[in-house]
């Protein structure tokens, strides 16, 4: 995110219906600033305690400011991603969902599942190959993807 950017977006908040932060999940001045005036921010969060405690960390962080700030909290929701289907990730899913239920996190009903995008072939000197078409995949991306965006606007 380039700050001269965001700058403008600042002063020109007024001129857009509907304005959605995706942040890193982790806290800077950037963020607070931006989380005042968006409609809704979007905390992407790895099924992992690690992230999930970042992500936790930074909600903390962003309810103590608004509350000094005496400003409402903003609307957000936190995204879970790299869900794997296969796997389910199970343990680590459960372990991050009741930290964030302990903490009254908003998350997203919406898992966004890990993507295979390239494939490397290692034999010799190895190559990268980069994974295209309409597969399945691709599909089940666009529908979740959809999915998702229905989510954070409607809930």
């Amino acid at each position: 995110t380039e700050p001269s950017k965001i700058v403008n977006l600042l002063d020109e908040n007024s001129h857009f219906d509907v304005i959605i932060v995706d942040t890193a999940g982790f806290a800077d001045q950037l963020t607070f600033a931006l989380s005042s005036i968006t409609d809704l921010l979007v905390i992407p969060c790895k099924i992992s305690s690690f992230d999930g405690d970042q992500v936790i960390a930074f909600v903390n962080q962003l309810r103590e400011l608004t509350a000094k700030d005496k400003k409402e909290m903003p609307k957000y929701k936190v995204v879970l991603n790299e869900y794997d289907p296969i796997t389910k990730n199970s343990k680590s899913l459960e372990n991050v969902y009741k930290s964030f239920l302990e903490h009254n996190i908003s998350v997203s009903d919406v898992l966004m599942q890990k993507r295979e995008r390239v494939k490397t072939i290692t034999e010799g000197t190895g190559s990268l190959y980069l994974l295209k078409g309409k597969d399945d995949a691709t599909v089940n991306a666009q529908t979740n993807s959809r999915n998702l965006a229905y989510d954070l606007l409607n809930n």
